[in-house]
């Protein structure tokens, strides 16, 4: 993701939409990883915020405890 569109609701977007999509297929949770670096400092937090758990070096998501976030951005 560009750093000119973050903080800008398409984080929101993007993470309702994954999680609608993975709970239509049957799954029951999203799996993500972290690996730091100084260009993605700005999103060191990103799982955290949308509710991922840590559970190792992974970040993991039960998609039936996941809260659609607010955005202004729309799907056509």
């Amino acid at each position: 993701m560009s750093c000119r569109i973050l903080k800008r609701g398409m984080e929101e977007f993007i993470f309702n939409k994954l999680v609608k999509i993975a709970s239509k297929e049957g799954y029951i949770k999203i799996i993500g990883e972290y690996l730091p670096s100084p260009k993605n400092v700005l999103v060191k937090n990103l799982y955290k915020n949308y509710g991922f758990k840590k559970d190792g070096n992974k970040w993991v998501l039960n998609i039936n405890n996941y809260e659609v976030k607010k955005t202004f951005i729309k799907e056509k």
